[in-house]
């Protein structure tokens, strides 16, 4: 932010001195601090990383609905079990890095979209893929496992 208002200032002062006398140039406004979710890069579908999504593991033995919520924080329903907390963010890469309750270290997948199907593979074990589906934008998750 303030080397663009440096910019803008160098150019004001450049451009004063070919031009006639014009009223002072405003300091640009500040940005207002956004959220992480704003900022987050966007999903393969070209959505939000937040929403509801199905996520089924590559042999489709394990099915989890994940309720991935704007502030950051997620819940994950397993069939026939307990809905488990969470958090997320991106990292640099732009991976999607989920940090399950009870777990010290964060786990990252690369995210990507082939022939209409969204793919997030582990970056530590890339054998870990599971396939997603967005089922809902952002609303809440239903109590229900997945069946």
């Amino acid at each position: 932010m303030h080397r663009i208002a440096g910019l803008a200032a160098i150019a004001a002062f450049a451009l004063a001195g070919c031009e006639p006398a014009e009223e002072p140039v405003a300091p640009a406004a500040e940005e207002e601090s956004l959220s992480p979710a704003e900022t987050a890069m966007m999903a393969p579908d070209g959505l939000p990383f937040y929403g509801v999504f199905e996520l089924t593991s590559a042999d489709g033995e394990t099915r989890i609905m994940r309720n991935v919520k704007e502030d950051g924080t997620l819940v994950d329903v397993v069939s026939e079990g307990d809905p488990v907390p969470g958090t997320w963010t991106t990292d640099a890469e732009g991976n999607f890095c989920v940090t399950m309750q009870g777990e010290a270290d964060a786990t990252c997948y690369m995210n990507a979209m082939t022939d209409g199907t969204w793919t997030a593979t582990s970056t530590a074990d890339p054998a870990q893929i599971w396939t997603v589906e967005r089922v809902m934008g952002s609303e809440v998750l239903p109590t229900e496992a997945a069946g």
